[in-house]
């Protein structure tokens, strides 16, 4: 793997053996990137090459948008795969499902910067299970990319 500048090495740290990688296949000329890219740039500025400037890029937060995540579930997806967190009451709860190795995690988020790992019930796991599914579902719903999920 190359050199990456992103702090944060879980995703590297907890991927299998490349023996048990799938084959990664880039032969679209839109997946011809350098083995070093600026995201920001790709992500941004080339959205406004390609003249999409009037369309929503990043999704800021209005206070009322606060307050919802205050009292609601609020999901955090990961940019790798299907894995899954979701902050509950008041942001003192965390749930994290990762369905590629069928895993999952509570965290009660008083009990310090790291969080106490808590047991996940059946109640946790189908309460938590829906609040994904809904707002994965609104999401797709947002940027019309697909049939909305099971609501």
């Amino acid at each position: 793997m190359s050199y990456t500048a992103h702090v944060d090495t879980f995703a590297r740290d907890n991927l299998p053996p490349r023996d048990q990688w799938p084959e990664l296949i880039f032969e679209l000329p839109e997946l011809d990137y350098p083995a070093r890219t600026n995201c920001a740039t790709e992500l941004l500025d080339r959205a406004i090459d390609r003249g999409w400037g009037e369309r929503t890029a990043i999704v800021g937060a209005d206070r009322a948008a606060i307050q919802r995540r205050r009292i609601h579930p609020y999901l955090i997806a990961s940019s790798y795969g299907p894995v899954y967190g979701l902050l509950t009451n008041n942001g003192d709860d965390l749930y994290i499902i990762d369905a590629i190795n069928t895993r999952e995690w509570r965290y009660d988020l008083r009990r310090g910067l790291n969080g106490e790992a808590t047991v996940v019930t059946r109640g946790t796991r189908a309460s938590n299970a829906l609040a994904i599914r809904r707002q994965v579902a609104e999401i797709a719903e947002y940027y019309g990319t697909e049939e909305a999920a099971v609501r």
